[in-house]
């Protein structure tokens, strides 16, 4: 879950129109979301729900570097979304 939400930010870094995009990410069993749209001016924001709850509400997505200017002017171009399997063990604990 958390690798497909940063691919799906990743995926917003490309510069283009100013058109309203969504992409949404469920988890397995459907109750928990991610959603990450582009607003006015291509302003990325992201909102996280549960059962159909916010949990998160639409909040701002993006940074300011040396670089470039990562809060506005952005859109999505392409959702790419898989399954990710992993299992963690942690052997370095106290029972």
């Amino acid at each position: 879950m958390i690798n497909q939400f940063i691919t799906l930010t990743l995926l917003c870094a490309a510069i283009s129109g100013v058109a309203q995009q969504t992409a949404k990410i469920t988890s397995p069993d459907g109750k928990l979301a991610v959603e990450v749209s582009t607003v006015s001016e291509g302003k990325p924001v992201f909102a996280v729900t549960y059962n159909g709850k916010d949990i998160l509400e639409p909040s701002p997505l993006g940074f300011k570097s040396d670089v470039g200017d990562f809060t506005k002017n952005m859109a999505i171009t392409t959702v790419k979304q898989g399954v990710v399997n992993k299992s963690y063990y942690q052997d370095r604990i106290k029972k």
